[in-house]
């Protein structure tokens, strides 16, 4: 059964195939509104979540991170694949850092999409649009 860890994290382990399994987390980080200590605590109760995962498990870690990643692949070379968008902001910053300690890598980067199908929501002026990032572990990924 899920199981809820917080208001903002959500974990559940399926049997995936003979003997292994896939442990989901899904989170919902704060906005750029929040305090600087929010964010550190949903970091640190989501590390906590990812470090209670057995090794041996498919992770997904999935949600909505209010982050951009950007497209900088050469920087966050196993983190991320050839196909962001835009600049990568500090929600960003922060998923790309817990993806990097966690060996992480955010799988929406590393498939072509048409441009449409690259972001969750676009501001109806501006045209500013938000992005879906999920992040996967797979054992013995280094």
């Amino acid at each position: 059964l899920p199981k809820g860890l917080n208001d903002r994290l959500m974990t559940i382990r399926i049997p995936f195939s003979k003997g292994s399994f896939l442990s989901l987390i899904s989170a919902y980080a704060p906005t750029m509104r929040y305090s600087d200590e929010d964010e550190e605590e949903f970091y640190s109760a989501l590390r906590e979540a990812i470090h209670s995962v057995p090794r041996e498990d498919k992770l997904l870690l999935l949600g909505d991170f209010n982050a951009w990643v950007g497209s900088n692949c050469t920087a966050w070379l196993k983190v991320m694949g050839p196909h962001g968008v835009g600049n990568a902001n500090s929600n960003g910053h922060l998923l790309l850092s817990l993806c990097t300690e966690e060996e992480l890598t955010i799988t929406n980067t590393t498939f072509q999409h048409p441009e449409r199908h690259k972001a969750t929501w676009m501001h109806p002026r501006s045209k500013h649009c938000l992005h879906y990032n999920q992040a996967t572990r797979y054992p013995g990924h280094h």
